[in-house]
């Protein structure tokens, strides 16, 4: 049976369904996405793959239930033994062991690293052709930006210098930004920690696929606060974001990234 689709993404943000689509597409790879795990497993009953990028942290069933799932499928069920690769932001030995132990074969880690990323890739799929090839980032021709604020050469090095894909990228960050720190502000107000917890890793991760600097480092003070409890720290860390959300807004706008 033909494959519907060399990879099925399973990934619920947006902004890294992008950039991963916009990765696997120049390295001549064809991708589907689910948002949620749910809706891999039921796209899995209809159709076969040859790989599963699975993101681990999804809100519902996770990407660990997600695989401990598909690895309890029937032998002669077509996707039973497909590889399943992690995407995660978390690296530890306890991490990498709760995937492995799932059933999960290798895993990448976030923000994606254009190379490293086809890399793994390749490696599953044993694809023939080459990723585009397009030159480095240079430093001389790429505008100077605050990089504590916004590195534009890290997001630039990151996708082999395709400015068009970072300012898409950036500008679907910048749209669901104030949404998230507003959610973020009034479940801290209410003393919500486990969930501030979540919408701030959730927002680090994004941040980081935009290199958004200051953004994911204050959004990872804020998960850490919450999940000690600290509403002090958390609502001096929560006006921390928004002023560095205005500066991050300042220097891109500097950039033109929204005319490219």
């Amino acid at each position: 049976m033909n494959a519907h689709a060399d990879v099925l993404l399973v990934e619920d943000n947006e902004i890294n369904q992008l950039v991963a689509r916009q990765i696997l597409k120049k390295a001549g790879y064809s991708c589907e996405v689910s948002s949620s795990g749910e809706d891999a497993l039921r796209r899995l009953e209809q159709e076969t793959y040859r790989l599963i990028l699975m993101d681990v942290q999804m809100p519902g069933m996770d990407g660990i239930e997600t695989t401990r799932r598909i690895r309890s499928f029937s032998d002669d069920q077509p996707n039973a033994h497909i590889p399943i690769i992690a995407m995660t932001a978390y690296t530890t030995s306890e991490d990498r062991s709760n995937c492995s132990t799932a059933g999960m074969n290798d895993y990448i880690t976030k923000p994606l690293n254009l190379d490293g990323f086809v890399a793994t890739v390749k490696r599953y799929l044993e694809h023939d052709s080459e990723a585009e090839s397009q030159p480095p980032a240079d430093d001389a021709s790429t505008p100077r930006a605050d990089a504590r604020v916004f590195d534009l050469n890290d997001a630039l090095s990151r996708t082999r210098n395709d400015r068009q894909l970072v300012g898409r990228a950036v500008r679907m960050f910048l749209d669901s930004a104030d949404e998230r720190i507003h959610s973020l502000s009034a479940a801290s107000a209410h003393g919500e920690y486990h969930q501030v917890a979540d919408l701030a890793h959730n927002l680090q991760g994004a941040a980081l696929n935009v290199s958004a600097v200051q953004v994911a480092a204050i959004a990872t003070d804020i998960e850490h606060e919450a999940r000690e409890h600290n509403p002090k720290a958390l609502r001096s860390s929560v006006k921390r974001l928004e002023s560095a959300l205005t500066q991050f807004r300042d220097v891109v706008a500097a950039h033109e990234l929204s005319q490219d």
